[in-house]
Protein backbone atom coordinates (compact mmCIF):
# COMPACT_ATOMS: atom_id res chain seq x y z
CA UNK A 1 0.00 0.00 0.00
CA UNK A 2 1.46 3.37 -1.40
CA UNK A 3 2.24 5.99 1.73
CA UNK A 4 1.15 9.47 1.20
CA UNK A 5 2.64 11.13 4.11
CA UNK A 6 5.78 10.29 5.98
CA UNK A 7 5.15 8.15 9.03
CA UNK A 8 6.29 10.83 11.75
CA UNK A 9 3.10 12.81 10.14
CA UNK A 10 0.36 10.45 10.74
CA UNK A 11 0.61 11.10 14.57
CA UNK A 12 -1.24 14.10 16.69
CA UNK A 13 -1.64 14.99 19.86
CA UNK A 14 -4.06 13.14 21.55
CA UNK A 15 -7.38 14.90 22.46
CA UNK A 16 -7.67 13.26 25.88
CA UNK A 17 -4.91 13.77 27.91
CA UNK A 18 -3.07 11.84 29.91
CA UNK A 19 -3.34 11.31 34.27
CA UNK A 20 -1.22 13.59 36.05
CA UNK A 21 1.49 11.80 36.76
CA UNK A 22 1.62 9.56 39.68
CA UNK A 23 3.88 6.74 41.35
CA UNK A 24 2.04 3.50 40.83
CA UNK A 25 3.18 2.46 43.90
CA UNK A 26 1.21 4.85 46.07
CA UNK A 27 -2.07 3.26 47.58
CA UNK A 28 -4.81 3.75 44.68
CA UNK A 29 -7.03 7.44 44.51
CA UNK A 30 -9.72 9.09 43.24
CA UNK A 31 -8.69 8.81 39.58
CA UNK A 32 -11.01 8.49 36.61
CA UNK A 33 -12.18 4.84 37.05
CA UNK A 34 -13.19 2.60 39.71
CA UNK A 35 -10.19 0.51 41.52
CA UNK A 36 -11.05 -2.36 43.45
CA UNK A 37 -7.52 -3.60 43.68
CA UNK A 38 -7.34 -2.71 47.50
CA UNK A 39 -10.05 -5.00 49.06
CA UNK A 40 -9.60 -8.17 47.46
CA UNK A 41 -11.02 -11.86 48.35
CA UNK A 42 -14.50 -9.88 49.82
CA UNK A 43 -16.70 -11.85 47.96
CA UNK A 44 -17.33 -15.25 46.63
CA UNK A 45 -14.32 -16.16 43.68
CA UNK A 46 -16.53 -16.86 40.86
CA UNK A 47 -15.91 -19.46 38.33
CA UNK A 48 -14.36 -17.21 34.95
CA UNK A 49 -14.57 -18.34 31.50
CA UNK A 50 -11.13 -17.45 29.40
CA UNK A 51 -11.89 -16.03 25.95
CA UNK A 52 -8.62 -15.61 23.85
CA UNK A 53 -8.05 -15.50 20.32
CA UNK A 54 -5.09 -17.74 20.62
CA UNK A 55 -2.13 -17.96 18.47
CA UNK A 56 0.55 -20.99 18.23
CA UNK A 57 2.35 -21.86 20.71
CA UNK A 58 -0.09 -20.47 22.97
CA UNK A 59 2.29 -18.64 25.54
CA UNK A 60 2.97 -16.48 22.31
CA UNK A 61 0.08 -14.87 21.88
CA UNK A 62 0.34 -11.00 22.31
CA UNK A 63 3.84 -11.47 23.80
CA UNK A 64 2.73 -14.14 26.31
CA UNK A 65 0.06 -11.59 28.23
CA UNK A 66 -3.08 -13.63 27.51
CA UNK A 67 -1.42 -17.11 28.83
CA UNK A 68 0.47 -15.66 31.61
CA UNK A 69 -2.86 -14.18 32.75
CA UNK A 70 -4.33 -17.39 32.29
CA UNK A 71 -1.68 -19.57 34.60
CA UNK A 72 -2.36 -16.09 37.33
CA UNK A 73 -5.89 -16.68 37.29
CA UNK A 74 -6.07 -20.33 38.33
CA UNK A 75 -3.96 -19.54 40.97
CA UNK A 76 -6.57 -17.49 42.53
CA UNK A 77 -9.92 -18.91 41.16
CA UNK A 78 -11.85 -21.83 38.68
CA UNK A 79 -10.73 -20.95 34.74
CA UNK A 80 -12.13 -22.63 32.23
CA UNK A 81 -10.60 -22.15 28.71
CA UNK A 82 -13.43 -20.98 25.76
CA UNK A 83 -11.21 -19.18 23.73
CA UNK A 84 -10.77 -19.47 20.00
CA UNK A 85 -7.69 -21.57 18.43
CA UNK A 86 -7.78 -21.33 14.69
CA UNK A 87 -5.08 -24.48 12.86
CA UNK A 88 -4.44 -25.71 9.80
CA UNK A 89 -7.33 -25.49 7.00
CA UNK A 90 -9.63 -23.37 8.78
CA UNK A 91 -7.02 -20.88 9.46
CA UNK A 92 -6.16 -21.21 6.07
CA UNK A 93 -9.49 -20.39 4.28
CA UNK A 94 -9.93 -17.87 6.53
CA UNK A 95 -6.97 -16.16 5.15
CA UNK A 96 -8.14 -17.23 1.73
CA UNK A 97 -11.30 -15.70 1.39
CA UNK A 98 -10.34 -12.20 2.32
CA UNK A 99 -7.19 -11.70 0.47
CA UNK A 100 -7.67 -8.08 -0.94
CA UNK A 101 -5.55 -6.27 -3.41
CA UNK A 102 -5.42 -2.98 -3.57
CA UNK A 103 -1.48 -1.20 -4.48
CA UNK A 104 -0.52 -4.59 -3.49
CA UNK A 105 -1.97 -7.32 -1.05
CA UNK A 106 -3.27 -7.58 1.64
CA UNK A 107 -4.56 -9.88 4.25
CA UNK A 108 -7.26 -8.55 7.26
CA UNK A 109 -8.62 -11.72 8.04
CA UNK A 110 -8.68 -11.36 12.04
CA UNK A 111 -11.11 -8.32 11.18
CA UNK A 112 -13.26 -9.91 9.15
CA UNK A 113 -17.14 -10.64 9.40
CA UNK A 114 -16.60 -14.50 8.69
CA UNK A 115 -13.93 -14.65 11.31
CA UNK A 116 -16.59 -12.86 13.71
CA UNK A 117 -19.19 -15.40 13.32
CA UNK A 118 -16.62 -17.93 13.65
CA UNK A 119 -15.26 -17.29 17.14
CA UNK A 120 -19.09 -16.58 18.42
CA UNK A 121 -19.25 -19.79 17.44
CA UNK A 122 -16.93 -21.36 18.73
CA UNK A 123 -17.15 -19.57 22.13
CA UNK A 124 -20.75 -20.75 21.66
CA UNK A 125 -19.30 -24.37 21.20
CA UNK A 126 -17.12 -24.31 24.03
CA UNK A 127 -19.46 -22.93 26.61
CA UNK A 128 -22.32 -25.85 25.94
CA UNK A 129 -18.95 -27.96 26.78
CA UNK A 130 -18.30 -26.35 30.30
CA UNK A 131 -21.73 -26.68 31.33
CA UNK A 132 -21.43 -29.93 31.29
CA UNK A 133 -19.10 -29.50 34.36
CA UNK A 134 -20.67 -26.65 36.27
CA UNK A 135 -20.04 -24.10 33.56
CA UNK A 136 -19.31 -20.57 34.23
CA UNK A 137 -19.97 -17.72 36.30
CA UNK A 138 -18.62 -14.88 33.96
CA UNK A 139 -16.59 -14.39 31.12
CA UNK A 140 -13.05 -12.80 31.07
CA UNK A 141 -12.24 -11.69 27.17
CA UNK A 142 -9.21 -10.58 25.92
CA UNK A 143 -10.12 -8.38 22.96
CA UNK A 144 -13.71 -7.95 21.33
CA UNK A 145 -14.47 -11.43 20.19
CA UNK A 146 -18.41 -11.04 20.09
CA UNK A 147 -21.46 -11.52 22.75
CA UNK A 148 -21.88 -14.55 25.42
CA UNK A 149 -24.38 -15.39 27.25
CA UNK A 150 -23.00 -14.78 30.46
CA UNK A 151 -21.92 -11.58 32.38
CA UNK A 152 -19.31 -10.57 30.26
CA UNK A 153 -16.06 -8.50 30.78
CA UNK A 154 -13.48 -7.32 29.05
CA UNK A 155 -9.62 -6.45 29.39
CA UNK A 156 -8.74 -3.55 26.99
CA UNK A 157 -5.40 -2.44 26.53
CA UNK A 158 -6.91 -0.05 23.88
CA UNK A 159 -9.66 1.20 21.54
CA UNK A 160 -10.42 1.51 18.51
CA UNK A 161 -11.45 5.17 19.48
CA UNK A 162 -8.36 5.77 21.32
CA UNK A 163 -6.29 4.81 18.51
CA UNK A 164 -8.01 6.65 15.30
CA UNK A 165 -7.98 10.07 17.25
CA UNK A 166 -4.37 10.11 17.74
CA UNK A 167 -3.85 9.75 14.19
CA UNK A 168 -4.37 12.86 12.03
CA UNK A 169 -7.19 11.04 9.74
CA UNK A 170 -9.35 8.01 9.96
CA UNK A 171 -8.03 7.59 6.14
CA UNK A 172 -3.76 7.64 7.66
CA UNK A 173 -4.99 5.10 10.53
CA UNK A 174 -7.05 3.18 8.49
CA UNK A 175 -3.79 2.58 6.36
CA UNK A 176 -1.36 1.67 9.02
CA UNK A 177 -3.15 -1.38 10.01
CA UNK A 178 -3.66 -2.20 6.09
CA UNK A 179 -7.39 -1.40 6.37
CA UNK A 180 -10.19 0.10 4.35
CA UNK A 181 -12.00 3.02 6.00
CA UNK A 182 -15.36 1.12 5.75
CA UNK A 183 -13.61 -2.04 7.96
CA UNK A 184 -11.99 0.27 10.08
CA UNK A 185 -15.41 2.22 10.83
CA UNK A 186 -17.22 -1.00 11.17
CA UNK A 187 -14.44 -2.65 13.71
CA UNK A 188 -15.41 0.84 15.94
CA UNK A 189 -18.81 0.53 15.59
CA UNK A 190 -18.33 -3.37 16.74
CA UNK A 191 -16.25 -2.69 19.39
CA UNK A 192 -18.21 0.08 20.73
CA UNK A 193 -21.44 -1.80 21.00
CA UNK A 194 -19.62 -4.71 22.55
CA UNK A 195 -18.33 -2.72 25.26
CA UNK A 196 -21.76 -1.16 26.03
CA UNK A 197 -22.91 -4.52 26.41
CA UNK A 198 -20.15 -5.87 29.08
CA UNK A 199 -21.20 -6.12 32.50
CA UNK A 200 -17.78 -3.96 32.91
CA UNK A 201 -14.58 -3.21 30.84
CA UNK A 202 -11.16 -3.39 32.77
CA UNK A 203 -9.06 -1.10 31.20
CA UNK A 204 -4.86 -1.48 31.83
CA UNK A 205 -4.70 2.33 32.25
CA UNK A 206 -6.23 5.29 33.70
CA UNK A 207 -5.98 6.95 30.40
CA UNK A 208 -7.68 4.20 28.97
CA UNK A 209 -10.37 4.38 30.79
CA UNK A 210 -10.76 8.36 30.41
CA UNK A 211 -11.26 7.17 26.53
CA UNK A 212 -13.91 4.95 27.37
CA UNK A 213 -15.37 7.03 29.46
CA UNK A 214 -15.01 10.39 27.14
CA UNK A 215 -14.87 8.83 23.57
CA UNK A 216 -16.59 5.95 23.71
CA UNK A 217 -19.50 6.70 25.86
CA UNK A 218 -19.39 3.76 28.60
CA UNK A 219 -21.07 5.01 31.98
CA UNK A 220 -18.12 5.31 34.01
CA UNK A 221 -19.86 2.37 36.67
CA UNK A 222 -19.04 0.11 34.45
CA UNK A 223 -15.22 1.28 33.86
CA UNK A 224 -12.55 -0.71 35.64
CA UNK A 225 -8.74 -0.07 36.07
CA UNK A 226 -6.33 -2.86 36.52
CA UNK A 227 -2.26 -2.46 35.58
CA UNK A 228 -1.26 -5.27 34.05
CA UNK A 229 1.39 -7.38 34.69
CA UNK A 230 4.70 -7.93 33.20
CA UNK A 231 4.88 -11.17 31.07
CA UNK A 232 8.63 -12.19 31.05
CA UNK A 233 10.97 -15.69 30.26
CA UNK A 234 13.95 -17.22 31.35
CA UNK A 235 17.32 -14.89 32.36
CA UNK A 236 14.85 -12.35 34.03
CA UNK A 237 15.39 -13.64 37.95
CA UNK A 238 13.36 -13.37 41.01
CA UNK A 239 12.85 -9.77 40.85
CA UNK A 240 13.21 -9.72 44.92
CA UNK A 241 16.40 -7.80 45.25
CA UNK A 242 17.71 -4.60 44.23
CA UNK A 243 20.01 -4.69 40.47
CA UNK A 244 23.38 -3.95 40.90
CA UNK A 245 24.26 0.39 40.44
CA UNK A 246 24.70 2.03 37.58
CA UNK A 247 27.84 4.38 38.46
CA UNK A 248 28.70 7.52 36.54
CA UNK A 249 29.71 8.29 33.96
CA UNK A 250 26.43 7.20 32.34
CA UNK A 251 27.02 7.17 28.30
CA UNK A 252 24.89 4.00 27.49
CA UNK A 253 21.39 4.70 25.59
CA UNK A 254 18.79 2.15 25.07
CA UNK A 255 15.61 2.81 22.33
CA UNK A 256 13.35 -0.43 21.98
CA UNK A 257 10.72 -0.54 18.84
CA UNK A 258 9.19 -3.35 16.52
CA UNK A 259 10.28 -4.97 13.86
CA UNK A 260 7.37 -6.13 11.78
CA UNK A 261 5.68 -2.27 11.19
CA UNK A 262 7.85 0.18 9.62
CA UNK A 263 5.90 3.23 10.70
CA UNK A 264 6.38 1.40 14.53
CA UNK A 265 9.89 3.01 14.46
CA UNK A 266 8.38 6.19 14.71
CA UNK A 267 5.27 5.65 16.31
CA UNK A 268 7.54 5.31 19.13
CA UNK A 269 9.89 8.17 18.55
CA UNK A 270 12.97 6.70 17.15
CA UNK A 271 13.87 9.24 14.87
CA UNK A 272 13.52 11.92 17.88
CA UNK A 273 15.79 9.80 19.74
CA UNK A 274 18.59 10.23 17.07
CA UNK A 275 18.72 13.44 16.57
CA UNK A 276 18.48 13.90 20.31
CA UNK A 277 21.88 11.25 20.42
CA UNK A 278 23.48 13.54 17.88
CA UNK A 279 22.72 17.28 19.72
CA UNK A 280 24.66 14.85 22.81
CA UNK A 281 27.15 13.47 21.24
CA UNK A 282 28.13 17.00 18.75
CA UNK A 283 27.44 19.23 22.49
CA UNK A 284 27.69 17.33 25.69
CA UNK A 285 29.53 13.99 25.92
CA UNK A 286 30.99 12.56 22.15
CA UNK A 287 30.99 8.99 24.25
CA UNK A 288 27.56 8.88 24.38
CA UNK A 289 26.02 5.76 22.55
CA UNK A 290 22.76 4.33 21.37
CA UNK A 291 21.58 1.15 20.75
CA UNK A 292 18.92 0.52 18.41
CA UNK A 293 17.14 -2.71 19.31
CA UNK A 294 13.68 -4.22 17.09
CA UNK A 295 14.68 -2.63 13.86
CA UNK A 296 15.78 -4.97 11.05
CA UNK A 297 17.37 -2.30 8.65
CA UNK A 298 18.33 1.27 9.72
CA UNK A 299 15.12 2.89 8.68
CA UNK A 300 16.12 6.86 8.31
CA UNK A 301 18.01 8.55 5.32
CA UNK A 302 21.94 8.03 5.26
CA UNK A 303 23.88 5.88 7.65
CA UNK A 304 23.53 5.54 11.03
CA UNK A 305 25.54 8.28 12.90
CA UNK A 306 28.83 6.78 15.02
CA UNK A 307 28.15 5.30 17.89
CA UNK A 308 24.57 3.95 16.97
CA UNK A 309 24.77 0.12 17.24
CA UNK A 310 21.71 -1.60 15.46
CA UNK A 311 21.16 -5.00 16.94
CA UNK A 312 18.52 -5.84 14.94
CA UNK A 313 14.92 -7.94 16.69
CA UNK A 314 16.13 -8.88 20.20
CA UNK A 315 14.28 -12.34 21.54
CA UNK A 316 12.36 -11.51 24.44
CA UNK A 317 14.86 -14.17 26.47
CA UNK A 318 17.55 -11.92 26.11
CA UNK A 319 15.21 -8.38 27.01
CA UNK A 320 16.58 -8.97 30.43
CA UNK A 321 20.57 -8.60 29.57
CA UNK A 322 20.38 -6.17 27.09
CA UNK A 323 18.13 -3.99 29.42
CA UNK A 324 21.06 -4.49 32.08
CA UNK A 325 23.93 -3.26 29.73
CA UNK A 326 22.69 0.41 29.21
CA UNK A 327 22.01 3.15 31.35
CA UNK A 328 18.64 4.60 30.12
CA UNK A 329 15.85 3.73 27.77
CA UNK A 330 14.71 5.96 25.25
CA UNK A 331 11.44 6.06 24.04
CA UNK A 332 9.31 9.11 23.55
CA UNK A 333 6.65 7.51 21.95
CA UNK A 334 3.86 9.22 19.57
CA UNK A 335 1.43 6.68 20.46
CA UNK A 336 1.40 4.60 23.21
CA UNK A 337 -1.47 2.96 25.26
CA UNK A 338 0.65 1.57 27.93
CA UNK A 339 4.46 0.99 27.03
CA UNK A 340 5.24 -2.61 28.64
CA UNK A 341 8.80 -2.04 27.63
CA UNK A 342 8.94 0.96 30.76
CA UNK A 343 7.99 -1.47 33.15
CA UNK A 344 10.53 -4.15 31.68
CA UNK A 345 13.36 -1.90 32.42
CA UNK A 346 12.15 -0.13 35.51
CA UNK A 347 11.95 -3.85 37.01
CA UNK A 348 15.96 -3.67 36.39
CA UNK A 349 16.04 -1.10 37.76
CA UNK A 350 16.87 0.99 34.48
CA UNK A 351 15.02 4.51 34.71
CA UNK A 352 13.10 5.59 31.48
CA UNK A 353 12.47 8.63 29.41
CA UNK A 354 8.78 8.64 27.92
CA UNK A 355 6.39 11.25 26.76
CA UNK A 356 4.19 13.20 29.06
CA UNK A 357 1.52 11.40 26.90
CA UNK A 358 -1.25 8.43 27.10
CA UNK A 359 -0.48 6.08 30.10
CA UNK A 360 3.51 6.83 30.11
CA UNK A 361 2.79 9.45 33.39
CA UNK A 362 0.69 6.15 35.20
CA UNK A 363 4.50 4.02 34.81
CA UNK A 364 7.34 6.74 34.82
CA UNK A 365 7.29 8.61 37.92
CA UNK A 366 9.62 11.78 37.34
CA UNK A 367 12.32 12.00 39.57
CA UNK A 368 11.87 8.73 41.08
CA UNK A 369 11.95 6.39 37.94
CA UNK A 370 12.91 9.02 35.08
CA UNK A 371 11.18 11.96 33.04
CA UNK A 372 8.73 12.54 30.95
CA UNK A 373 9.39 15.29 27.71
CA UNK A 374 6.42 17.16 26.58
CA UNK A 375 7.13 17.60 23.29
CA UNK A 376 8.87 15.65 19.68
CA UNK A 377 11.83 18.55 20.02
CA UNK A 378 15.36 16.52 19.84
CA UNK A 379 16.64 19.54 21.44
CA UNK A 380 14.62 19.02 24.57
CA UNK A 381 15.29 15.56 24.74
CA UNK A 382 19.07 15.78 24.80
CA UNK A 383 18.70 18.38 27.82
CA UNK A 384 16.80 15.88 29.98
CA UNK A 385 18.99 12.77 29.06
CA UNK A 386 21.74 14.78 30.37
CA UNK A 387 20.10 15.30 33.09
CA UNK A 388 18.87 11.80 34.08
CA UNK A 389 22.08 10.54 33.28
CA UNK A 390 23.56 12.93 35.87
CA UNK A 391 21.38 12.36 38.28
CA UNK A 392 22.84 9.80 41.46
CA UNK A 393 19.87 10.08 43.44
CA UNK A 394 17.19 8.92 40.56
CA UNK A 395 19.48 6.23 40.07
CA UNK A 396 19.76 4.57 43.44
CA UNK A 397 15.94 5.18 44.00
CA UNK A 398 15.14 3.17 40.69
CA UNK A 399 17.66 0.85 41.76
CA UNK A 400 16.38 0.58 45.13
CA UNK A 401 12.42 0.05 43.77
CA UNK A 402 12.63 -2.39 41.43
CA UNK A 403 11.85 -5.15 43.28
CA UNK A 404 8.70 -3.43 44.52
CA UNK A 405 8.04 -2.73 40.66
CA UNK A 406 8.39 -6.17 39.79
CA UNK A 407 6.07 -7.20 42.34
CA UNK A 408 3.19 -4.42 42.02
CA UNK A 409 3.42 -5.33 37.54
CA UNK A 410 2.99 -8.39 37.90
CA UNK A 411 0.21 -10.76 36.66
CA UNK A 412 -0.34 -12.41 40.43
CA UNK A 413 -2.00 -9.14 41.44
CA UNK A 414 -3.63 -8.17 38.71
CA UNK A 415 -5.59 -11.77 38.48
CA UNK A 416 -6.44 -11.40 42.08
CA UNK A 417 -7.93 -7.66 41.07
CA UNK A 418 -9.67 -8.71 37.95
CA UNK A 419 -11.55 -11.74 39.83
CA UNK A 420 -12.28 -8.91 42.70
CA UNK A 421 -13.65 -6.72 39.92
CA UNK A 422 -15.64 -9.74 38.64
CA UNK A 423 -16.94 -11.51 41.92
CA UNK A 424 -18.34 -8.31 43.45
CA UNK A 425 -20.34 -7.36 39.95
CA UNK A 426 -21.50 -10.68 39.80
CA UNK A 427 -22.70 -10.82 43.16
CA UNK A 428 -24.20 -7.94 42.98
CA UNK A 429 -21.96 -5.92 45.61
CA UNK A 430 -20.10 -3.65 43.08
Amino acid sequence: MTVEWSWAEVYREHPVPPVRARDPLEPPGGLVARYVGDAPGTAERPRIGFACWWDQPRESTLSGMPWNLRVALQAVTQVKDIGVDVRGLCRSALRAVNMRYHRGWSCSWRHSRLSDAYSEWVMARELHKVSRTGGCDAVLMIGDLGRVPLPLFLLADSSWDSQISGSVSETAYAQLRSLSVATMRRRRDRQVQLFQSTSGVIAESHWLARCLIEQSGLAADKVYVVHPGLSVGPGWGSGAEPPAARHAPRRRLLFVGRQYRPFDFYRKGGDIVVRAFEILRRDYDPLVTLTIAGVESWPLKGNPPDGVDLVGVVPRAQVAALLDSHDLLVVPSRMEPFGYIFIEALVRGVPCIGRDAYAMPEVITPGLSGALVGSYDGQELAEVIVNVLGDDGLYETCRQRAPAMAKYFSWDRAAVEIVDIIARSVSGTA
